[in-house]
């Protein structure tokens, strides 16, 4: 290239410029040549690139090779170690098989063998028995003494009242005679049980009977009987007003009426602990009588309860000594024997010259109770009855006054009488009934029968009351126990919204009447 270019220079030296002609421009004649080198260079690079490439490719090769030689060596090994495995494996089963079997085997024979022996005992012990029955047979016949069967009682039948007391001696006394009879199956225990089921109970049975037929209810075992009874007449509330009535009981009269109570109540408590009861007991018992059973140092309420009832005994021991003799007196009566359970002794002492003194017993004149007369039971009864004759006396007097004046002209006034109202109690509680001649129904407001625990039912009905619209009633309580002075009986009640807290119709008071 440098020898062309040199060659070129020569033949142009000398010579002028050709006029109007261009000059040659050096640098299109190179341009080629350095585009050429720079594309070759580009391709040398990039083929030095290509074989770097390659050779790493071929790199990897051989490693991807040596690691699936590696895997290959791997995955042989794995399938020696998993026949090896298999084999163990196969091994420990069928001797775990081999000896569970024996063992069963050895267990069933041993049973088999211990059958046996009690077979062949029963058939020695048949055999001898045969023995005696040809001897007895060959003998001549034997007479044989029938043993005479109690005579169990059999229980009281239940009506359906809602007391949880009755229920639950109704449910004791059953158990009591099932156990007395040798009754043991639960299916005969329910078919027993509805022969002494009466009233309300009864209808209840028949209702619940069916339902068994149609598969609704299911009453399998004794104690389904005695849930499903309970769900329908047992009281929800009754431990609460238990508990209630437990922690205000204190003894007004004797030790044993207190005793007696409190064993009531303590029936209807049946998760009460033997610490509570105690406590409950010997709070609720007079000053005296605590003392003495702490002298005494009672720990446990059975022997409380011996111990508080054996009190009366003792009083009465030492005062036989000291009574005088029942002569008659100047009205030609006897004097009254000293009565038990009752703090109204008379006193023996005389007056206070000879001995010492001792204070009069407080007495209720309304009832000889010991206890004041503004807490007498009875107080409530008197008030309803001055109020009832109060009324009457004073239209008396009136008309005795006009029948003497006989010219006075002035209009007399008919007097108002006012209402009579009872004393009714319950199983719970006391309230004031109201008898009304006019009420055709019995009604119970719904505040009074939360209050006094009575459980209702929802009914359809509607109460209308003179200048009133005609609402609708809450339920229907079905044969509530209640007692009226002397007479007792049950009573349905409406539950409604009113004044008073109980109403009793008309036919009720001409009962008690």
């Amino acid at each position: 290239m440098s020898g062309s270019k040199v060659n070129d220079d020569e033949k142009h030296r000398g010579r002028e410029p050709t006029p109007g002609g261009r000059p040659k421009d050096k640098s299109s004649t190179r341009d080629p040549l350095r585009s050429l080198e720079r594309r070759v260079s580009r391709m040398e690079v990039k083929i030095s690139e290509d074989v770097t490439a390659i050779e790493d490719l071929g790199a990897n090769f051989a490693q991807e090779e040596s690691d699936f030689q590696g895997m290959n060596a791997r995955l042989s090994s794995l399938e020696i170690n998993h026949d090896g495995m298999r084999e163990e494996l196969v091994a420990l089963i069928t001797n775990t098989i081999s000896e569970t079997v024996s063992t069963a085997i050895a267990v069933v024979k041993e049973h088999v063998q211990g059958e046996l022996v009690g077979v062949k005992e029963e058939i020695a012990d048949l055999k001898s028995e045969v023995t005696l029955v040809k001897r007895a047979m060959a003998s001549g016949p034997a007479t044989v003494q029938s043993v005479p069967r109690a005579d169990i009682p059999r229980p009281k039948s239940f009506g359906g009242s809602r007391n949880a007391r009755e229920l639950e001696n109704f449910l004791w006394s059953l158990e009591q005679y099932f156990k007395a009879s040798g009754i043991q199956e639960d299916e005969v225990k329910i078919h027993t049980a509805p022969l002494y089921l009466v009233d309300v109970a009864m209808v209840w049975w028949r209702r619940r009977e069916a339902d068994v037929e149609r598969g609704t209810c299911v009453m399998v075992t004794w104690e389904d009987f005695k849930r499903e009874i309970k769900r329908q007449f047992y009281p929800e509330n009754v431990e609460f007003e238990a508990r209630s009535k437990l922690r205000r009981l204190t003894q007004r009269g004797g030790v044993p009426e207190y005793v007696k109570e409190f064993s009531e109540l303590l029936l209807e408590i049946p998760d009460i602990t033997d610490k509570e009861a105690m406590h409950g007991f010997l709070d609720g018992l007079q000053p005296w009588a605590k003392m003495e059973m702490q002298r005494r140092g009672v720990q446990d309420l059975a022997t409380a309860m011996a111990t508080a009832e054996s009190f009366v005994e003792y009083k009465r021991q030492e005062s036989s000594g000291k009574e005088k003799s029942s002569k008659p007196n100047k009205g030609g009566e006897q004097q009254k024997p000293f009565k038990e359970g009752s703090h109204t002794q008379q006193h023996q002492g005389g007056s206070s010259k000879g001995g010492k003194y001792e204070p009069k017993p407080m007495t209720c004149f309304l009832c000889d109770g010991p206890h004041r007369v503004r807490d007498c039971p009875r107080k409530a009864r008197l008030a309803a009855m001055e109020a009832q004759d109060e009324e009457p006396k004073a239209a008396e007097a009136k008309i005795g006054s006009i029948r003497k004046l006989g010219a006075a002209k002035t209009d007399v006034k008919e007097s108002k009488r006012g209402r009579c109202y009872v004393l009714a109690q319950f199983m719970q509680g006391e309230s004031k009934a109201l008898m009304d001649t006019g009420a055709t129904d019995n009604f119970l407001r719904i505040e009074e029968a939360n209050r006094l625990g009575i459980a209702y039912e929802k009914g359809q009905g509607r109460l209308k009351t003179i200048n009133s619209e005609s609402i609708p009633i809450h339920g229907v309580a079905h044969n509530v126990p209640m007692k009226l002075g002397e007479w007792e009986g049950l009573i349905d009640f409406s539950v409604v919204t009113m004044d008073s807290s109980l109403m009793i119709d008309k036919m009720i008071r001409e009962g008690i009447a």
